[in-house]
């Protein structure tokens, strides 16, 4: 089963939950929003296994459709920052400053 994170809209802000997610190599993630499109940027392409990215991309269209990824079972251990930008907002989604991938 997947590593749920779900992005809310609360008080007109986005917020991620869980904010920081404990992840280990080889096991999914599955992103879902509710309220707006949004993507989710990987800045580490070790991440997501996109040979040569610099950033990952991942569309989620709001209520409609979840995403997922696998983590890289050849990623390092260590803690890896992502982002969430919500089109309705204009502006990314909340976590934890910023949301945190923690690999073991």
């Amino acid at each position: 089963m997947p590593h749920r994170v779900r992005i809310i809209k609360r008080q007109n802000r986005y917020t991620v939950h869980p904010a920081n997610l404990q992840v280990q190599k080889g096991e999914q993630v599955n992103f879902r929003v509710f309220q707006s499109n949004a993507t989710v940027l990987v800045p580490n392409d070790l991440l997501v296994d996109a040979a040569g990215a610099v950033v990952s991309a991942i569309p989620l269209t709001a209520g409609v459709k979840s995403a997922d990824f696998t983590v890289n079972s050849r990623v390092p251990d260590g803690a890896y920052p992502y982002a969430i930008y919500c089109k309705d907002s204009n502006d990314f989604a909340e976590g934890n400053s910023p949301p945190t991938m923690i690999i073991e």
